[in-house]
């Protein structure tokens, strides 16, 4: 399981319990308490709505609220909430104020519970706050059936599905993407009310945990707290499958926290289901923000201008009961009062009635919220379909790849019969050339068969130190046992490729094809040898030796590049390469990263893109990662990249 490498060994530790409000986060908070770990000192008082407690430092709280208030929020909204916003000053002392009454409230408690929804929206600034303390953070992220949540915000809070569900998919993807790294744990609120006791003894493991009570000394006043009667406005999980009113991101995101509980905290599959479902949110909450920030601002103001005329009408009302103690003549100003009250009251009736459609206005907003993130999924599921269509088409290519290995290997067996029918041959062209000395004077002068290389295509304007170059670095060996239809016809293997060979695709060497070199120097006409360009210029030229990508890089990052690069991997993954006689490395650098290939297990070069979408299209994203994108906190955790 990955950590922070930065969190070192602490004596002091908090476990943070994270979640959406009215998610169960209450009800945990106090188990933990009942296990030894320390409440703070000044509790939320209990209510209505929460009667066995919230178990909440009162001050924190408010703390938290006023931040939120200053920065443009509040507790229900659920748009994404950054710090930075508040600016530096304002932040540091933010921070200072929250520290200080961590200190306060827990004192030199070595194990305490902390537990705010609030804070689900703003984990790295508590845990840059508990480093600077010397305190290790744990981490809880309590999660429930999106409809319990939505069915308890409308009765608190008279909101609607669309806006509570938008808010209860902040806070549980801020919590989760915020806690990654860290040791932490999942849990829903069913599943604790249903077993307290396994869901304890999961949090012990998956944390590490060695508490001050045991569980068998907990375990009555446990009992006792804990009761089904807790949740209120239980729901199934195929009822929210069902629904479909909900967001597609929510339903996703909350199979994801399951298979997190379920199954393992740091389940690939469940992170990128999260992720995709966070980018797109935030794509999308971009949209709406601004045009929901002016509705609150109309609301604030219409609140504020209603309160302020309850206040007015509160003292002419005063002034009113006065008039009527005063004397007769003090009658007509009674009536002039009552009828300004009567005035604020229409006026005050007035703006209550804007009130209640601007917030109506504000959560068809969000429904419509809603409705365009099921038309995102939708999209989402299409490309889904087409990534299908892509397997199935790659599929067929690899069905067709082992077909040509097929013809390759008939290909094999008519060489070798032709090698057989190449020895017979020569046998016989033996007995003949025998059979010619025997009645051939003595006198007479052999015949000299060996070509005159001079007179070749293409070596007759060249120099004779350039003709010896070329005909030193022509593999004649090689050359024969690779086209046994060349051995079989007795020609010399260095006149075929001169005059035929090349033209026809053939390799003079191993690692050198024609058609390949030919593919990255289109410039080069048709009618010039490849393998005499390269010999006498292509290989003293930056233009030719220097690989795509490479040119702007230092030596470190040519090496680190290099380095990084799995030659077997590449040849293995694409037997063609090989078979092509095709330095690995060479084909990646200026085809295969185009044509979506590999350069080493667990690095997609197409997933990669998608991680950067930013990233230009003529930009090679393994050149980009090695040089550039491991270094950036953004994608630096990237899956599939963690030993480069």
């Amino acid at each position: 399981m990955n950590r922070h490498t930065d969190i070192v060994e602490n004596d002091r530790t908090c476990i943070m319990v994270l979640g959406m409000h009215r998610s169960g986060t209450s009800a945990l908070t106090r188990v933990l308490n009942l296990l030894g770990a320390t409440l703070p000192g000044d509790l939320l008082e209990a209510n209505e709505w929460n009667e066995s407690g919230y178990w909440e430092p009162d001050k924190l709280v408010s703390l938290h609220e006023h931040m939120l208030r200053e920065a443009g929020s509040s507790w229900n909204d659920w748009r994404p909430f950054t710090p930075e916003k508040l600016g530096e000053g304002r932040l540091e002392h933010y921070r200072n104020d929250i520290r200080k009454q961590i200190i306060e409230d827990f004192g030199d408690s070595t194990l305490f519970v902390l537990k705010d929804p609030r804070i689900s929206r703003f984990t790295p600034l508590y845990v840059e706050i508990l480093k600077d303390l010397g305190i290790a953070p744990h981490f809880v992220i309590m999660y429930r059936n999106p409809l319990g949540v939505i069915a308890s915000l409308s009765q608190r809070d008279q909101m609607t599905p669309g806006f509570a569900s938008l808010m209860w998919l902040q806070h549980q993807l801020a919590a989760e993407r915020a806690t990654r790294g860290f040791p932490r744990t999942f849990l829903s609120y069913a599943n604790l009310l249903d077993d307290w006791r396994g869901s304890v003894k999961r949090i012990t493991t998956e944390l590490g945990m060695v508490w001050p009570r045991s569980i068998e000394s907990a375990s009555s006043e446990i009992d006792s707290f804990i009761s089904p009667e807790l949740q209120h406005h239980p729901q199934q999980p195929e009822d929210l499958n069902t629904d479909t009113t909900i967001p597609q991101w929510v339903k996703d995101s909350y199979t994801a926290l399951q298979r997190l509980e379920d199954s393992d905290p740091e389940d690939g599959d469940a992170l990128r289901s999260l992720e995709q479902s966070h980018r797109e949110f935030e794509s999308q909450a971009e949209v709406f923000a601004d045009a929901l920030e002016e509705n609150r601002s109309i609301v604030a103001r219409l609140t504020e201008e209603r309160n302020e005329l309850v206040r007015n009408l509160a003292g002419m009302s005063s002034r009113a009961t006065g008039a009527e103690a005063s004397v007769n003549s003090l009658r007509l100003d009674k009536d002039h009062l009552e009828q300004a009250v009567t005035h604020n009251e229409e006026r005050v009736q007035q703006l209550e009635e804007e009130n209640e459609r601007s917030t109506a206005r504000e959560y068809e907003l969000s429904d419509r919220v809603a409705e365009l993130t099921n038309a995102v999924s939708d999209l989402t599921n299409e490309k889904s379909r087409l990534t299908d269509d892509v397997a199935d088409f790659r599929s067929e290519t690899d069905r067709l790849i082992s077909r040509i290995s097929e013809l390759e290997d008939q290909k094999l067996k008519l060489h070798e019969y032709g090698g057989q029918l190449v020895t017979q041959r020569r046998d016989l062209e033996a007995e003949v050339l025998a059979l010619k000395k025997s009645t051939t004077p003595e006198s007479a002068t052999p015949i000299d068969d060996t070509p005159n290389i001079e007179t070749l295509p293409g070596l007759v304007d060249l120099t004779p130190t350039q003709r010896a170059e070329i005909r030193d670095a022509f593999d004649d060996d090689f050359y024969l046992k690779r086209y046994l239809d060349v051995a079989a016809s007795g020609i010399d293997p260095f006149e075929h490729f001169m005059r035929y060979g090349w033209s026809e695709g053939r390799n003079p060497v191993p690692d050198f094809s024609p058609n390949y070199y030919r593919s990255w120097a289109p410039d080069l006409a048709p009618d010039v040898n490849p393998f005499i360009h390269w010999i006498t210029k292509g290989r003293h030229d930056d233009a030719y030796t220097t690989l795509p990508g490479m040119r702007d890089l230092t030596q470190e990052q040519q090496v680190e590049v290099r380095d990084a690069f799995d030659r077997d991997f590449y040849l293995k993954e694409y037997p063609q390469i090989q078979e092509a006689g095709i330095d690995p490395f060479e084909h990646f650098m200026r085809h295969g990263w185009r044509e979506g290939r590999n350069p080493r297990p667990y690095f997609s070069t197409t997933y990669y893109r998608s991680w950067a979408p930013d990233l230009e299209p003529d930009v090679n994203p393994f050149i980009h990662w090695i040089t550039y994108g491991r270094h950036q906190p953004h994608i630096a955790n990237l899956p599939g990249t963690e030993d480069l």
